[in-house]
């Protein structure tokens, strides 16, 4: 699950905004832990994004399924994994550098 800053839209909007639409999801409390730059090829391609990465409380306490479909996407699922899977290595995240604040 990804998403994109629009044109005079601050990071957190841009973060409620695509929580909203593609999980339908209200996150509180939201904090922002680090700016994150990120230079990598994808499929033979040479790719470079800025991650903000923020922490928060998902305001319902009922979480979606394990396996969630993309609302605003085609045939796309994103996932819940265990934080520990993340720490194991048994579940990846991108940018790779997002591990240490977890």
């Amino acid at each position: 699950m990804g998403g994109g800053i629009n044109f005079r839209e601050t990071s957190l909007a841009a973060l409620r905004r695509e929580l909203q639409e593609e999980l339908s999801i209200q996150l509180n409390n939201e904090k922002l832990l680090s700016v994150i730059e990120n230079i990598f090829e994808f499929n033979g391609e040479p790719r470079h994004e800025i991650t903000f990465l923020y922490s928060g409380d998902i305001a319902d306490e009922t979480l979606p399924e394990t396996r969630i479909k993309i609302l605003d996407k085609e045939n796309e699922y994103g996932e819940w994994v265990a934080i520990q899977d993340i720490k194991d290595g048994k579940a990846i995240v991108y940018p790779l550098e997002t591990v240490n604040y977890i």
